[in-house]
């Protein structure tokens, strides 16, 4: 039996930008998607048009990654969340996202939450129908 799925949507959850129900994306605000660097929210532009902007693009893993070329999102470096190279090792490294509320999730109780005054996101407790929590992706595959 031959497999219709591309190895994208075998693999990927989402792609492209990540946006928040507040229309924030996450953005690198001109940094390289590389080790040690930080993760920042920006405006996402016009969601009706291709994504251009290569420090908005990245993936999420249906293992629980969210990348960017071959750095992973880690949340072990304090508050702000940083690109590290990826370990495979989970923990840190390791998101879930929930379809039906569509939060990104680490540890089963923290959610991704686009914190506009800090400027960056940010992992904070789950509250239900909160904007910065409700994530979409610009190409999605589940």
């Amino acid at each position: 039996v031959v497999s219709t799925q591309s190895t994208r949507e075998r693999d990927l959850i989402g792609a492209g930008r990540f946006r928040n129900d507040a229309n924030f994306c996450f953005d690198t605000r001109g940094g390289d998607l590389a080790g040690g660097n930080f993760l920042y929210l920006g405006d996402c532009g016009d969601m009706t048009k291709p994504n251009m902007n290569t420090n908005r693009f990245m993936m999420f893993t249906k293992d629980g990654r969210i990348m960017g070329l071959n750095y992973c999102l880690d949340s072990g470096y304090g508050e702000e969340i940083r690109f590290e190279p990826c370990h495979n090792q989970g923990g840190s490294q390791q998101f879930s996202y929930d379809t039906q509320t569509k939060t990104i999730k680490q540890n089963g109780n923290r959610c991704l939450t686009g914190n506009s005054e800090k400027g960056y996101p940010v992992l904070d407790e789950c509250r239900e129908g909160d904007a910065t929590q409700i994530w979409n992706f610009e190409h999605i595959y589940i």
